[in-house]
């Protein structure tokens, strides 16, 4: 039987556009590789019409010679490609960010402005079909050059993306000037080389420049993101609730590996707890689990900020409130905390806390006000997150008035852009002012019942333990294992100290 022929390796057109839509979104690839010119085309002229009628007409030509150029280009690069549909991934990405430009007239006069710059630095290449027939290095030329408007565009989206534009482009647009200017150079090198005629060493040496140039690039911009963070991180200086997170886990984690069960996970099967975790929109935005003290609530957070964690396709930010740590029960704590944990899960929003930051002129952040303000920007912006607040009784009652103040008004604005599109859960005991509060929240009441399971196979395992080292009877030991059940009145193994010692106790009385 013979073989298949090896397929054609792909070139550097090919390789540059399956990049470039694998960095889309699935709905921006589906609406790009359908839109034309022709369709481009009316969008402007519906502009034009729509800012005339508002008197704030713009000088749309700024971005005629870039179309031109674009148009021109296609008709070049559609002979590497094979294909005639290559330009809708410059179409479409072109005709989204008028859109979402338009309604801002900074954001409309910036991309413009970009768009008549990328034009003026961009290679004529029609006309030089000789110089491509007598030098095929050329081509590599023409195919950075087509890498370079695909980057632009990814970029630029990602920017324009941001449902609270106004509040984040300048910060965002200065952040990438220097990755744009590096574009315009290079474009500009490469106009060089095209009106030159450059030959193979030149483009040789270019090409060894502009990798150079990629590598030291990308080195600085994480270095630069890296120290970013750190010093906004710094600047919020919040209480480390991602420390308790871990040290509750690992607490869990030595309960499993002791029972070869893992605790506390039938919240997840909980039907109001998975519909709050789905992606479809549940009964309300905010689930509210309340037991008396010491059942266990702490660890039924900490089992779901795991999985949040674990399953990664949304920021969470949680907060466990302590009454006896004056860092970790108060508005400013919570609001800290949260914000801090958001900016480390969002670094296309570091450079504007950043420059929130600078702007301050505080060494750490100090306003209720401001970091309300910036968190709440953070909450609108993103398209989906999760907040979840553990021991909420355990802060003083003007304290919790304004967090479930903050909550609640911030749920509200978040519902009315997009419902659910935060999603809270609160675990305290149940006080009257959080019940007052949260009635239109879905409530969760657990008790023994529900956390006997976990608590039966943790007792079985530690009196199976010190039944080896004892030597007692088994009707012993399941006495011991009935009389701790009974004592912890359900309380999880991880927070009932006494199952310990009670066992231990337990060995050196017989029922008999």
């Amino acid at each position: 039987m013979a073989s298949r022929p090896p397929l054609p390796k792909p070139n550097g057109f090919q390789r540059a556009l399956a990049d470039f839509q694998n960095r889309l979104k699935p709905a921006e690839r589906q609406q790009f590789k359908v839109t034309t010119l022709d369709e481009l085309k009316v969008t402007i002229l519906a502009i034009q019409s729509q800012q005339r009628s508002r008197k704030k007409m713009m000088h749309m030509g700024r971005l005629v010679p870039f179309l031109e150029a674009m148009e021109q280009f296609g008709k070049v690069i559609e002979v590497f490609l094979n294909v005639s549909e290559v330009l809708a991934f410059v179409w479409g990405p072109i005709k989204l960010l008028l859109l979402t430009a338009i309604n801002w007239t900074e954001s409309f006069d910036t991309l413009l402005d970009a768009y008549q710059r990328i034009a003026e630095n961009f290679p004529i290449f029609e006309g030089y079909q000789s110089t491509f027939s007598q030098n095929d290095k050329m081509q590599s030329v023409m195919e950075h050059a087509w890498s370079n408007i695909l980057e632009f565009h990814v970029k630029a989206l990602r920017i324009f993306e941001q449902s609270m534009l106004k509040q984040f482009f300048r910060s965002l647009w200065k952040d990438f000037k220097t990755r744009f200017q590096s574009i315009l150079d290079d474009l500009k090198r490469q106009k060089e080389l095209v009106e030159s005629h450059a030959n193979r060493y030149h483009i040789h040496n270019y090409e060894n420049d502009r990798l150079k140039m990629l590598a030291e690039f990308k080195e600085a911009s994480v270095k630069r993101l890296s120290e970013r963070k750190a010093f906004v991180s710094q600047w919020i200086a919040a209480p480390q609730a991602i420390i308790d997170h871990e040290h509750i886990c690992e607490t869990l984690r030595e309960s499993s590996e002791a029972t070869q069960r893992p605790m506390g996970q039938w919240i997840l099967n909980h039907e109001d707890v998975k519909s709050w975790l789905d992606k479809t929109v549940p009964k309300s935005s905010t689930i509210w689990v309340t037991a008396i003290a010491g059942a266990g609530k702490t660890v039924l957070a900490s089992v779901i900020i795991d999985h949040l964690k674990q399953r990664d396709t949304e920021p969470v930010g949680f907060f466990y409130c302590k009454h006896g740590d004056p860092k970790k029960r108060t508005l400013l704590s919570f609001l800290k905390s949260t914000l801090s944990q958001l900016v480390a899960q969002q670094d296309q929003l570091v450079p504007y806390y950043y420059d929130e930051a600078i702007k301050s002129g505080e060494i750490t952040l100090q306003s209720v006000k401001h970091c309300k303000t910036l968190l709440l920007h953070m909450l609108q912006n993103i398209p989906k997150a999760y907040l979840i607040v553990d021991g909420l009784d355990e802060c003083d009652d003007n304290e919790r008035k304004a967090i479930l103040s903050f909550l609640q008004e911030t749920l509200s604005i978040c519902d009315s852009l997009n419902p659910a599109k935060l999603r809270a859960l609160i675990l305290s005991r149940d006080e009257r002012d959080i019940k007052k509060a949260l009635a239109m929240a879905t409530m969760i009441r657990f008790g023994q019942q529900d956390t006997l399971q976990d608590m039966k196979v943790y007792v079985e395992c530690k009196a199976s333990a010190i039944q080896d080292i004892f030597r007692f009877r088994d009707a012993d030991r399941e006495y011991i294992e009935q009389y701790v059940l009974d004592k912890s009145d359900g309380m999880p193994p991880t927070l009932y100290p006494a199952s310990n010692w009670l066992i231990f106790q337990g060995c050196f009385y017989s029922p008999n």
